[in-house]
C-alpha cells in the first residue's frame, strides 16, 4: 500500500496516476457545480426586477432567475481612465430593443481578463466568450468586459507575466465604481469568469469595492496553487512566467 496526500492509499503506482487523475476530475465537476449554483445565487442578489421565475437547485436552495425579456444588444468600446492615469479598454454591452438600448437602469456583470475582450476573424469583430453572458442580456443584465492593464488594448505595464500585480486589484476598483456610476447602471456590479477571469473577481474582492455585491470564479487558482506554481517556497519560477508572459505578449501581436 502506498500512502498518499489526498488520504486514500494505492495498491500500486499506476493505480496512483489512475485515480488521483479521476479524483481531479471529479473535484473539477464539483467545483463547477458550486461555481454554477455561486452564480445563479449572485443573479439573485443582483437582480432589480420583480418579474421573476423561482426554481430550487438539487441541494434544497432557492435561486430567483429573471425571465428573458429582450432579443437584442448594442455594443459599444471606450477608455476608462484608472487612478494611475491608466487608460483600460471596456465593451459595454446592453439590452437593447428596435436596435436601441435600453434606458432603464440593470444591474452590471464584469469580465475582466487578459485574453483581450474582442476578437476580429475576417474583418468582423466578435465578443470573446459572449455567449456565455448572453442569457444574461436577455434577462435585464448589462455586460461589461474589461481588458486588464497591459493587455488587449489596454495601456499600462505588465510585471512578472502579469500574475498578482497589486496595480491590477486597484484598476478593478476602479471600474467597478466608474461602473456603478453610469446611468444604465443600477449600482449592483457582479463577476464572472473562469480561469484567469476568476482570478480577477478574487483580486478585486480583496479591495473591497463598495458596489462590488458577488463574484462567482469558476476553476480560478486559488492562493495556495499561485504559490506552489509561481513562487515555490518564495522562490519565482521564472520558466512558467516567463512562458506565459510569451504567449500573452504574442496575443497581442
Amino acid at each position: 500500500m502506498l500512502p498518499c496526500k489526498c488520504g486514500i492509499a494505492f495498491d500500486a503506482p499506476g493505480d496512483h496516476t489512475v485515480r488521483s487523475r479521476l479524483e481531479s476530475a471529479v473535484g473539477r465537476a464539483r467545483r463547477r457545480i458550486r461555481s454554477a449554483r455561486l452564480v445563479m445565487a449572485g443573479l439573485a442578489l443582483l437582480t432589480g426586477t420583480s418579474a421573476l421565475a423561482q426554481f430550487t437547485t438539487r441541494s434544497g436552495g432557492p435561486y430567483i432567475v429573471p425571465p428573458e425579456m429582450f432579443s437584442e444588444w448594442t455594443r459599444s468600446s471606450q477608455y476608462v481612465t484608472v487612478r494611475e492615469g491608466i487608460k483600460l479598454a471596456v465593451d459595454i454591452y446592453r439590452p437593447a430593443v428596435a436596435g436601441k438600448p435600453v434606458s432603464t437602469p440593470f444591474p452590471v456583470i464584469l469580465v475582466a481578463t487578459p485574453y483581450h475582450r474582442v476578437q476580429q476573424t475576417n474583418g468582423q469583430v466578435t465578443a470573446s466568450n459572449l455567449k456565455a453572458w448572453l442569457p444574461l442580456l436577455k434577462r435585464g443584465y448589462v455586460v461589461a468586459t474589461l481588458d486588464i492593464r497591459g493587455r488587449g488594448a489596454s495601456f499600462g505595464t505588465v510585471y512578472a507575466g502579469g500574475f498578482d500585480q497589486e496595480a491590477t486589484r486597484w484598476d478593478l476598483w476602479d471600474v467597478i465604481e466608474w461602473l456603478a456610476e453610469q446611468s444604465w447602471s443600477n449600482g449592483n456590479i457582479g463577476m464572472g469568469g473562469c480561469s484567469y477571469d476568476g482570478l480577477t473577481q478574487m483580486w478585486a474582492a480583496e479591495t473591497m469595492p463598495p458596489h462590488l455585491k458577488t463574484i462567482a470564479p469558476c476553476s480560478a487558482p486559488t492562493v495556495d496553487s499561485h504559490s506552489q506554481n509561481l513562487r515555490a517556497n518564495g522562490v519565482s519560477l521564472r520558466q512558467i512566467i516567463e512562458t506565459w508572459d510569451r504567449s500573452m505578449y504574442e496575443n497581442d501581436i
